[in-house]
Order: C-alpha cells, then structure tokens, then sequence
C-alpha cells in the first residue's frame, strides 16, 4: 500500500498553508478532537503562537465578550449549525470592533490632524 497516495485533500497541505496564513494568537479550529498532529504541524512551521481546538469548543459561550485576532478553521472541519452560528457571531464582533476603532481613529484624526 502506497502511503504517500494522496485521497480527496489530504496531504495537499492545504492546513499547513491556513496555518501559516493564520493571525499572530489566532485560534485554530481542527477537524476533530484529537490535537496532536495539529499542534505538531504548528510548532514545526513555527507556529507555536496558535492555540489549536476542537470543534467543540466553538461555541457561544467560549466566544461571548471576548476579542481574538482571528479564528481559523481547518478546510476539512465540519461544524454543526450551532458551531457555525458560534463562528459567525465571533466574525460580526471582530468587524463592529474593528469598526468602532475606525471610526474613533476617524475622529481623533479630524480633531488632531496628523500630528
């Protein structure tokens, strides 16, 4: 058997790449709970800034009133409705915010200039 034969999108390094492409402390969501071969995929692309999980642990409440610099999910992951909501909900927090902190850098631009 041949292990190097590469089925669907595995061994395409398609997470490696969503890896490296990740924010500085992003959260990365992994297909399944068993975290050891992500997290060893992290720390040799010297990723070891990346907090890896399951998808489990996206949920409202693991969400709720905190900010993230981005959150990664691996292409192959299959989130339930409720994990999607979770994710959705994390994006719409991260744009207001990154909203809010415009239009205040807008203000204090149009009061002080360029200085």
């Amino acid at each position: 058997m041949n292990n190097n034969l590469v089925t669907g999108n595995r061994g395409t390094g398609i997470t490696r790449q969503q890896m490296l492409d990740a924010p500085q402390e992003a959260t990365f969501v992994w297909v399944n709970y068993h975290l050891g071969y992500p997290r060893e995929l992290a720390y040799s692309i010297g990723r070891k800034d990346l907090k890896i999980v399951a998808p489990s642990w996206l949920t409202i409440n693991n969400i709720r009133g905190r900010e993230f610099s981005g959150i990664v999910v691996d292409h192959a992951a299959q989130l339930t409705y409720d994990q999607s909501l979770a994710l959705a909900i994390a994006e719409r927090y991260r744009i207001s915010r990154e909203a809010r902190e415009l239009r205040l850098y807008k203000e204090l631009k149009a009061k002080y200039g360029d200085k």
